[in-house]
């Protein structure tokens, strides 16, 4: 595991959880995925740099993502796999909450115990066999039970969150919004909500990677 790591490290990527698995055809030999993405400021640089040379590719993060992991991949004779491939889709998210410290969080995100909301799943490895020990290391009950004022909730200026539900289409809204008038908090700044949360403050993603990720979410929306 130690030449994996220090593979993916070269990419500003990290070992994110090991987990044992049964998976249905075509996948049905596997039985350890080794989920694989970025916390923080790790990844940005990497992708910021072939981002400069590959400007005009329409899906750049997820072309990277697959332009790293996949010779990774054919390195230490794994297969590739990563979240936007389907239908049908991986179950990317039950992975993480099985073999990552994570749990549920009202702006419906996975929180980290340490990197709060400020990490993401780029991909993973799926192994024919057990190249590591499986060692779980889930939260129990949500980080956010205990966080008795939830300043999240309050953050956002249109009230996008309400605890048990994501407006995506306010959210959008708001943005496409403030990208009409010049006045941009939540695009240049990133989500209000997020950076609110009290977890993982060391962690935040820096102004230009919170652009690029607020930009990417309105041209999903058709907002940009």
């Amino acid at each position: 595991m130690n030449g994996l790591g220090r593979a993916l490290e070269q990419h500003g990527s990290l070992i994110r959880g090991v987990l044992n698995v049964t998976l249905d055809a075509p996948h049905q030999d596997i039985q350890q995925v080794v989920l694989v993405g970025n916390a923080g400021r790790s990844m940005w640089s990497a992708f910021s740099s072939w981002w400069s040379d590959n400007a005009l590719v329409e899906h750049p993060l997820d072309t990277w993502s697959r332009q790293v992991l996949s010779p990774v991949a054919d390195a230490f004779h794994a297969t590739a796999v990563f979240p936007f491939e389907g239908p049908p889709y991986l179950p990317f998210q039950q992975w993480a909450k099985a073999g990552a410290p994570v749990s549920d969080s009202p702006l419906k995100v996975l929180l980290h115990r340490d990197y709060g909301p400020w990490h993401a799943y780029r991909g993973a490895l799926l192994f024919t066999r057990p190249i590591a020990e499986a060692e779980p290391d889930s939260v129990d009950t949500s980080l956010c039970v205990s966080c008795m004022e939830q300043p999240c909730l309050s953050a956002c200026p249109v009230d996008a969150f309400d605890g048990e539900q994501f407006l995506i289409h306010t959210c959008a809204s708001e943005l496409k919004r403030q990208v009409a008038t010049g006045i941009e908090p939540c695009v240049a700044e990133g989500c209000l909500a997020r950076r609110a949360c009290p977890v993982g403050q060391a962690y935040q993603y820096d102004a230009a990677q919170m652009r690029f990720h607020q930009e990417a979410f309105m041209r999903s929306r058709g907002s940009a």
